[in-house]
């Protein structure tokens, strides 16, 4: 674009250079003749000039003019004295000097038409592209979360992830005591990143392995909080405010806040029930005071008003780190212990960590819930929409609801950061194996497949 109109405008500038050179020629000669004088009245340095191309052009333009004027008055062009210039006047010149400089000027005309209509088409192009890849962005980030809520939907689930299969299967086919095969993929409920339609990124978390913003004396509560730099002190204050905020009395707890402390600062009052998305935490007392601005999006992820018990096997990264306070090696030892099998007791926990908790094992969940966060993103970076997703019983009629929904901003470095987390390049990893042993050896092996877009790599 940018080229047009600096090509358009060059033409446009040469053209008019020319005329002007034309112009201030003429000038000259119109105050060397003073009243249309001969050529003899021409100052010496004027006579020079006539004598290039410019100055007999504007030579034959004055006489042309003189002639005009004399033949309106009644009276015939006479012929100066002196020896005949080259280009002398004739009505034929003067003809062809004035559409030289038409022909000039509709030319330049055109110029800037052309430039003018290549430019329009050109930003309309551009706007219909832009337009056409924000369409393709949006449906791919549609078609992202639907094909995810059909899989939790229509799949099955072992203790960490839902299981994929290329075999769609139905519960009539299924026999009672049949032992269902291990599948072609996981796809894990811990939050990590997978590669969906398009360019878009997703992650599902088992919101159970979340803390619990509505049991807020309970320790993954203030893990998370803790794990994101919060002080021990402000933790224990915000939740007694949360509790005062969801319990159904007007009863002040110590360190606690009611509606004459929300008054008092023009705030809405408690509603004195429990909260319904991850977001409400920021309407508690105090709780802008006790959070500072840049823990806020990391604590949305790290916290679920559904939660509720300790379930080891979803449990995200950042709040198993900041429940048992462990560093990041034994943080992956228990990642890998749970990938061989369910964490279901606490001395399984004890002998992994070296961490005693004080919990019974009827409080340690052993599969995910029926409450799912579906997160996706575009690669790179941009609006995040986070929606939280209840499975029913209700398959036929309603197989989901949608609890919760909003729209976050992931700066790139956060992307480039969940995009090094990605533990497989695709949703779910294809088990090929099986299918390769029982195909005879003259036979090419069929390469895996993605069950779900395209991979990628963090070279990308």
């Amino acid at each position: 674009m940018k080229r047009r109109i600096l090509f358009g405008a060059g033409a446009w500038l040469a053209l008019s250079g020319t005329q002007v050179a034309m112009a201030l020629s003429w000038l000259r000669c119109v105050r060397a003749f003073g009243t249309l004088g001969g050529r003899d009245a021409l100052p010496p340095e004027a006579r020079v000039q006539s004598e290039g191309p410019l100055g007999v052009g504007a030579l034959s333009w004055l006489r042309c003019v003189r002639a005009w004027r004399r033949a309106s008055e009644g009276r015939m062009p006479s012929v100066p004295p002196g020896p005949p210039l080259a280009g002398a006047f004739s009505l034929g010149t003067c003809r062809r000097g004035f559409a030289l400089v038409a022909v000039l000027w509709v030319l330049a005309a055109l110029g800037l038409v052309a430039v003018y209509v290549d430019g329009l088409v050109g930003s309309r192009v551009d706007r219909a592209m832009a337009a056409r890849e924000g369409i393709a962005r949006k449906l791919d980030r549609i078609g992202t979360h639907s094909t995810v809520v059909y899989l939790a939907v229509a799949g099955r689930a072992n203790h960490r992830a839902l299981v994929l299969e290329r075999r769609q299967r139905f519960t009539d086919d299924i026999a009672e005591n049949e032992f269902l095969p291990a599948g072609d993929g996981e796809l894990l409920l811990t939050g990590k990143t997978y590669a969906g339609l398009g360019d878009m990124h997703f992650s599902v978390q088992d919101e159970t392995g979340l803390g619990a913003l509505n049991l807020p004396h309970a320790p993954m509560f203030g893990a998370a909080l803790v794990h994101l730099g919060v002080t021990p002190l402000d933790v224990r204050r915000l939740a007694a405010r949360v509790r005062d905020y969801i319990d159904l009395d007007a009863d002040l707890s110590v360190s606690g806040a009611e509606s004459l402390a929300y008054r008092r600062r023009d705030l809405p009052p408690p509603p004195n029930w429990i909260m319904l998305a991850p977001l409400e935490i920021k309407r508690v007392f105090g709780a802008a005071e006790a959070i500072a601005p840049e823990q806020w999006e990391p604590l949305r992820g790290l916290v679920s008003t559904r939660s509720a018990g300790y379930n080891f096997n979803t449990m995200h990264p950042d709040v198993l780190a900041g429940l048992l306070r462990l560093p990041a090696e034994q943080v992956d030892a228990v990642l890998k212990a749970r990938a061989g099998g369910p964490i279901n007791r606490a001395d399984q926990v004890a002998s992994l960590t070296g961490r005693h908790l004080d919990i019974s094992d009827e409080d340690i969940l052993t599969a995910p819930s029926s409450f799912l966060r579906v997160a996706v993103w575009p690669k790179g970076g941009g609006a995040r929409s986070v929606a939280g997703i209840q499975l029913t019983l209700q398959g036929d009629v309603v197989p989901w609801r949608t609890g919760y929904f909003y729209t976050e901003t992931l700066t790139p470095a956060q992307s480039r950061q969940t995009e090094r987390e990605t533990e497989a390049p695709y949703l779910g990893e294809i088990d090929t194996t099986a299918d390769d042993a029982a195909r005879p050896a003259t036979e090419a092996p069929t390469p895996a497949t993605p069950l779900f877009g395209a991979t990628f790599s963090d070279s990308d």
